[in-house]
């Protein structure tokens, strides 16, 4: 395939659609020069991904090293407050907590203002 053979193509954007857009390009035989906002690690492994999958013409994964830190684990016993789970936690701009309960008895959902712990 070399429809865009001697062709650059500039792609705006790293994920979703623009990524397989880039690949698309790549194996049609074009260049391809991505704009994004997303780190720059993200895009280069995009990047070889396009060229790995236009060589093999055929799909090729994204390797990407975590980059991020530590995950926090998920707790295997749910956060409770007064008897009811607590489904989401959220900070207002003013320090308190905004809470979204379920009642384990009877499944009825709640919201609560509290004070920030």
């Amino acid at each position: 395939m070399d429809r865009l053979r001697d062709r650059v193509c500039l792609i705006t954007g790293s994920t979703g659609i623009a990524a397989a857009a880039a690949v698309r390009c790549a194996t049609e035989g074009a260049s391809v020069f991505v704009v994004s906002r997303t780190r720059g690690y993200v895009v280069n492994a995009i990047m070889d991904a396009c060229y790995r999958s236009a060589k093999a013409n055929a799909w090729a994964p994204v390797e990407l090293e975590w980059r991020g830190g530590t995950t926090a684990r998920i707790a295997s016993t749910p956060e409770t407050y007064d008897g009811q789970v607590v489904i989401k936690r959220e900070i207002l701009p003013d320090g308190r907590h905004k809470l979204i309960l379920k009642d384990p008895a009877s499944g009825d959902f709640t919201d609560r203002v509290v004070a920030g712990a």
